[in-house]
């Protein structure tokens, strides 16, 4: 991937559902981890949207997972990137989600897939000494699955944090993201099999009718 320090990583068998099982027997929690090269796609509407090339994944003990990929995208508020003046403590501005819905597809092996939507709070703080950190937190709902996850319910956490080469001015800036960074991304799933949800009529959950 474009970007990214390449690494020799073992590889893990993926068992979809066998992650951490909830207090709740019906709720199943899943753990990864994603290496993403990041891009500035488009500046509209004092709206910065971002999406990504891709990224690796690796399980929750970061071991990487063969054949599986995730793509993401989020909005920022030009406001929260330029003119950032400082990492925000206990007195900084109160934070608020980007007005536009994000979208995450996470394809695993086997065929296995999860798409999300929901909203992001991003920031931008400059360090002492220059350059910046690029934090991006989304909560999402489940869309839609494959595999073993089609028909799934569920919400989903997403923590992005990426490191910025020191800029001048903005346009400095604007240029760095449209050429694109490098960002570690945490997520967790809270997952409600299809089996285990009540029907309004008889379905199996390959969406045929039973």
């Amino acid at each position: 991937m474009r970007g990214l320090t390449k690494q020799v990583l073992p590889t893990s068998a993926f068992e979809p559902m066998a992650s951490v099982r909830s207090c709740h027997s019906a709720q199943e929690i899943l753990r990864v981890a994603t290496n993403e090269w990041v891009q500035l796609e488009a500046d509209t509407d004092g709206a910065f949207r971002f999406n990504t090339d891709g990224g690796i994944v690796f399980d929750s003990r970061y071991t990487r997972i063969a054949d599986a990929h995730s793509r993401l995208d989020f909005t920022a508020r030009r406001e929260d990137i330029l003119g950032a003046g400082g990492l925000t403590g206990c007195t900084g501005s109160a934070v608020s989600p980007s007005r536009d819905e994000c979208t995450q597809l996470w394809s695993f092996p086997g065929n296995h897939s999860l798409t999300t939507a929901g909203y992001a709070t991003v920031r931008l703080g400059r360090l002492e000494g220059g350059g910046g950190v690029l934090s991006a937190a989304v909560a999402a709902a489940i869309v839609a699955g494959t595999g073993t996850y089609k028909g799934c319910t569920g919400a989903a956490t997403f923590l992005l944090s990426a490191y910025l080469k020191p800029w001048s001015d903005d346009l400095d800036l604007v240029e760095q993201l449209l050429a694109g960074f490098e960002a570690l991304v945490n997520a967790e799933f809270s997952l409600v099999p299809c089996d285990l949800l009540e029907r309004r009529e008889p379905a199996h959950c390959d969406g045929t009718k039973s």
